[in-house]
């Protein structure tokens, strides 16, 4: 599973988001992205336990309809095999505040 996490990764839309992560319950308007990219994603495994760390970023389609990058965020998620397979058992997300170098995609 995480060998595949040593680039980033761009994903465009739910439906490709979706394979990833959980989608959002846009009734609530709690959030709302086109596209997300996975930055600079690092894995340290010890055990049965696993640290994920990487930037990520929400995009939006501008009027003119290009993509801007509108939220940045560091993360960690913890795993721990359980029965075979890896599973989150901590996850937290810090806003990134401040000016940005570089707006588009």
């Amino acid at each position: 599973m995480f060998s595949m996490l040593l680039s980033a990764v761009l994903l465009i839309g739910f439906p490709a988001s979706a394979q990833v992560i959980e989608k959002p319950d846009l009734k609530r308007g709690k959030i709302h992205y086109d596209a997300s990219e996975y930055v600079d994603p690092k894995v340290v495994i010890r055990g049965d336990i696993a640290v994920l760390t990487y930037n990520y970023h929400s995009l939006h389609k501008d009027t003119a309809g290009q993509m801007q990058r509108s939220s940045f965020w560091n993360t960690t998620e913890v795993y721990r095999m359980i029965a075979g397979s890896w599973k989150i058992i901590h996850t937290h997300w810090s806003l990134i505040k401040g000016k940005r170098i570089g707006g588009g995609v």
